[in-house]
């Protein structure tokens, strides 16, 4: 399977909380679970084979990260249904665009269900609501495949009269108001730090602690340097990391790959870096990271994956060990781009925890990103598939 840079609107998918709890659904388990698993990533990889059919075949034109995407037009998105499967969502239900969804996929029995508005229209108003920085009013915004609409969530502690004003300036910067379903909620995301020491990793430098990621390699000054990566808000440039409970330094922090949305910070400064909270940590001596993911026995795979709406993810931090269902594929704000939501559990601590996909046999868990911080709607995590595509850290 290839992976490719994607955009901040990348279709996704996933499996369903609700069948987690039901079947004790977690990335490794019994038999139940291992058939979940393969019927996930089955419907994982017919929708990836579609995705690579856009892009292999010139079908969508893409300059990242300002959006100037297009998809053919009968083209609504893509998610995963309560029975894991893959389901296509199209403006055009002709037999010559389902025959051509079953060719690519795969897969002769794919649901595909007809929508109002195109994948484009979406993306349209979320790139004029992404113009939108001089707004008022804060506001988050995601694009829902499922419903096939883009969700706007406003500050709920505005005024009503706020309220109004609010709706009816961000609808007209959308242009296609009728693609924007309004809410309203919590739109400032809070980093899940704590400053006391503990188990994961601490900032030695700052005297903050957080959790380490995933394992990883980063191609600089013509070769490979190895360690680990962890949130951008907790290790930052040049700081020294070491594990919990001991004084030994295993990593230091890099100085040309750092990434802080909540402050802004970047090396090296870079648009991109709003879809990013993430450090890479060298190793230190003699120290090697491991792949192994804690609490597990199986390790994580040497390549990311892709976030689809609905996927069943896990992470795995200081504190919490969970899984949940993706219920925002891509979401953004003024200050943070192309994060994902997912419903596990997080506590102050987690941040820089690995969040992977289900085991796939052979290859390990893929890599999905690294938690972040929390609304009332959820974990957001950064992706991986943006640290590869922008700052060239693979998993190792």
């Amino acid at each position: 399977m290839k992976f490719k840079v994607r955009i901040l609107i990348t279709v996704f998918i996933a499996c369903i909380l609700l069948l987690a709890n039901a079947y004790g659904f977690h990335a490794v388990g019994n038999g139940n679970d291992e058939r979940l698993a393969m019927i996930q990533n089955e419907s994982i990889a017919q929708l990836d084979r579609l995705q690579e059919y856009f892009y292999e075949g010139n079908r969508v034109f893409n300059i990242y990260p300002d959006y100037e995407l297009k998809y053919p037009n009968w083209y609504a998105g893509v998610y995963i249904d309560d029975d894991l499967k893959a389901v296509v969502v199209v403006t055009d239900t002709s037999s010559e665009i389902t025959n051509l969804i079953k060719t690519v996929t795969q897969n002769e029995q794919i649901t595909i269900e007809r929508k109002i508005y195109s994948f484009n229209q979406m993306l349209d108003a979320i790139k004029n609501l992404w113009d939108y920085e001089d707004s008022p009013y804060h506001f988050t915004y995601h694009l829902d495949e499922m419903n096939n609409t883009v969700v706007v969530t406003i500050d709920a502690t505005l005024t009503e009269i706020d309220k109004s004003e609010a709706i009816a300036s961000i609808s007209a910067k959308a242009i296609i108001a009728d693609v924007l379903t309004f809410r309203y909620g919590d739109v400032d995301v809070v980093p899940d730090l704590i400053t006391r020491p503990g188990s994961g990793i601490s900032n030695s430098t700052l005297n903050t602690s957080g959790s380490a990621g995933y394992r990883a390699r980063h191609y600089t000054n013509f070769s490979y340097v190895y360690g680990f990566v962890s949130a951008g808000h907790v290790i930052g440039m040049g700081d020294n990391v070491t594990q919990s409970g001991s004084t030994t330094i295993v990593g230091v922090g890099s100085s040309d790959v750092h990434s802080n949305p909540y402050t802004g910070q970047s090396v090296p400064q870079h648009l991109k870096s709003r879809l990013l909270d993430i450090n890479f940590i060298q190793n230190s001596g003699s120290h090697t990271a491991s792949n192994q993911i804690r609490g597990l026995t199986t390790n994580h795979a040497s390549y990311t994956g892709t976030v689809f709406q609905n996927m069943d993810v896990s992470m795995t931090g200081r504190h919490n060990s969970s899984s949940g269902k993706v219920t925002t594929a891509s979401t953004n704000n003024t200050n943070m781009r192309d994060y994902a939501i997912a419903g596990y559990t997080r506590q102050g601590g987690d941040s820089g925890g690995i969040v992977y996909g289900a085991n796939v046999p052979g290859a390990g868990h893929p890599v999905l990103g690294t938690h972040s911080g929390a609304t009332s709607d959820g974990a957001w995590f950064s992706k991986a598939s943006n640290a590869e595509a922008i700052f060239g850290i693979y998993p190792n």
